[in-house]
């Protein structure tokens, strides 16, 4: 943590540093995965996985409007770093596009839950969150900061889109756990007398290895991404910007990532 509060020229020269090396690496990694994926994506696109247009509204959109993003972070960052002053349009794509994109990837959360529960309040009830999201999100769009504080050279970024997604986030990912443990009730009450002879532990177990098959490991992983996010903000230890900047990127990549 000392390393984010010199402010000293060359401790601000090491945030920089740092902050090139992460968002480096957190592209790569999302790059990497892109091109792993490629096959599968070229089958959605051609509609011989899942449903066509959801795919197309929801994956395909969250994953390349992403990648935008993830491009122009990088070019972001690195003009940033060499203190070139054309970075006002970089800040603006780079933060409306991610945003959007992280838009999609909960609206996947938002069906996988639909799909689970399949009942109509819930249904209901994830169409009224996902209109309210994107209602919060266009909303702020006029409020995203350029990504540039020309007083100090910092990076600053909006929070109010980040604080709403973290909170999106962390309530689907409670709302899935319950839902498969719903999912696994109800499985247990259709076997009749054959869920009653087992005992909690067995029914834990099979809880479990429900939710690790269903991948939702993953999720905890990007769950505790937003938590370092939030706790970032919250002790505003970061003078520069650098750290929430790096914290937040590595949040929305694994959000993409692993989703």
């Amino acid at each position: 943590m000392a390393l984010w509060t010199d402010m000293s020229p060359t401790g601000y020269e090491r945030q920089v540093a740092t902050n090139i090396l992460f968002t480096h690496v957190f592209s790569g990694f999302t790059l990497w995965e892109l091109i792993v994926s490629l096959p599968y994506d070229w089958k959605v696109f051609r509609g011989r996985r899942g449903c066509k247009w959801g795919a197309w509204i929801f994956y395909l959109n969250s994953r390349y409007l992403f990648m935008c993003s993830v491009v122009a972070t990088l070019v972001f960052v690195d003009l940033f770093a060499s203190k070139l002053r054309v970075v006002t349009g970089l800040g603006l794509f780079f933060q409306i596009s991610g945003h959007v994109a992280a838009g999609f990837s909960y609206g996947i959360l938002a069906l996988r839950m639909m799909i689970i529960w399949r009942r109509d309040a819930m249904t209901l009830l994830m169409i009224v969150c996902q209109l309210a999201l994107w209602a919060m999100t266009f909303a702020a769009f006029p409020h995203i900061i350029d990504g540039w504080q020309e007083q100090w050279s910092h990076i600053r970024l909006t929070t109010t889109l980040l604080v709403v997604t973290s909170i999106m986030l962390l309530s689907d990912y409670l709302g899935l756990v319950t839902a498969y443990r719903y999912y696994l009730a109800r499985l247990k009450n259709r076997e009749g007398t054959v869920a009653e002879q087992k005992d909690k532990f067995t029914w834990f177990k099979e809880y479990c290895a429900m939710l690790w098959q269903e991948g939702l490991q993953y999720f905890v992983i990007v769950w505790l991404a937003q938590i370092a996010e939030a706790t970032v903000r919250f002790l505003n230890v970061d003078q520069s910007g650098l750290l929430r900047f790096t914290v937040e990127y590595a949040g929305l990549t694994a959000t993409y990532v692993l989703d």
